[in-house]
């Protein structure tokens, strides 16, 4: 999915998403953990986007933060599939989590437990 958004940007587009994504792969969690090594390291999609989430709600001093792109490509998730499953899945194990899921609309995770 990732490859075929690629394909159909311009050059320069492309160029632009590159050194985000890059600029992103830098930064990081606590401490020296990385976004690229949460990706790199932990492969259930589900856990490294509550730890993107739970992250920026801290950076942010929020228990509530509405999911973006970018919340999404820190974690690793580009295609909607892995998104959508994600979603049932916090929705299904994840009791201390609230998800606002509304089709067509940003997701709102918030924790209730902060």
């Amino acid at each position: 999915m990732a490859e075929e958004i690629k394909e159909r940007l311009s050059f320069a587009s492309q160029r632009r998403h590159a050194a985000r994504q890059k600029a992103w792969d830098q930064l990081f969690l606590k401490g020296p953990v990385t976004f690229n090594w949460m990706c790199s390291h932990i492969p259930d999609a589900t856990s490294r986007l509550i730890l993107v989430a739970r992250a920026f709600a801290d950076i942010e001093e929020r228990s509530r933060i509405k999911l973006t792109r970018k919340h999404w490509e820190c974690a690793g998730i580009t295609d909607k599939d892995t998104r959508s499953r994600v979603i049932a899945k916090i929705k299904r194990e994840c009791p201390s989590i609230h998800l606002d899921a509304k089709q067509g609309r940003c997701t709102y995770l918030e924790f209730k437990h902060l």
